[in-house]
């Protein structure tokens, strides 16, 4: 799939499901997906160039004006992928896909993968487009935080979110983890700075 995207001239990346497996929890085997989630840049969205079509008659611009993600097939392939310019729905936050796309990385094997930052933000606003009422999603934060651990600045990722609008969301996501796990908040240094880091940035979130 991606090695058709490159062929075409389209930069991509896989998020989420597996890449979540491979990179935060370190084992595929430990977090199931249902699909295939395919990060590319806005400007690319019309696939056509590589052969990839939307399986709807929507225009493009209602798509890339209204929501973040379509679904894509080719007619000589089976299977569907779903294709993300953004992680949210535009307008709810202060992210745009050029800005995902500066914290891509790509490692000595040419493989693209977002940054550690990069990652919670996604993870911190796919739980937001589910309600905050997603267990396993609110796993996968939990994991990205143990994995990233020493990796992120915690005061400058806390300025990142502000900038961004992620704060309430951020702030509701780590009520949820110390109503649930309250030990891990306690021993968890990131955990412990980014809940101290968030409070400079409006009222308390409620609680759980």
């Amino acid at each position: 799939m991606l090695a058709a995207l490159d062929a075409g001239g389209i930069a991509a990346l896989v998020i989420k499901g597996s890449a979540l497996a491979r990179d935060v929890y370190q084992d595929p085997n430990r977090r199931a997906s249902a699909d295939i989630d395919i990060l590319i840049r806005i400007s690319d969205a019309a696939l056509r160039e590589a052969g990839w079509l939307r399986t709807d008659g929507r225009p493009l611009g209602f798509w890339l004006s209204r929501l973040h993600h379509a679904r894509y097939g080719r007619p000589d392939q089976t299977g569907l992928v779903e294709v993300h310019w953004n992680f949210g729905i535009p307008g709810f936050f202060r992210l745009d896909s050029e800005t995902i796309w500066e914290q891509v990385l790509t490692a000595h094997t040419r493989e693209r993968n977002l940054s550690p930052e990069m990652v919670l933000i996604l993870l911190l606003i796919h739980h937001h487009m589910h309600f905050l009422r997603e267990f396993k999603i609110l796993v996968d934060i939990v994991w990205a935080f143990h994995r990233y651990a020493e990796q992120i600045d915690w005061h400058t990722f806390s300025e990142i979110l502000d900038k961004i609008g992620l704060v309430k969301i951020a702030r509701l996501s780590l009520n949820q983890i110390r109503s649930l796990w309250p030990e891990l908040i306690l021993r968890h240094a990131g955990m412990k700075t980014l809940g101290r880091e968030l409070k400079n940035y409006g009222p308390n979130a409620p609680a759980f």
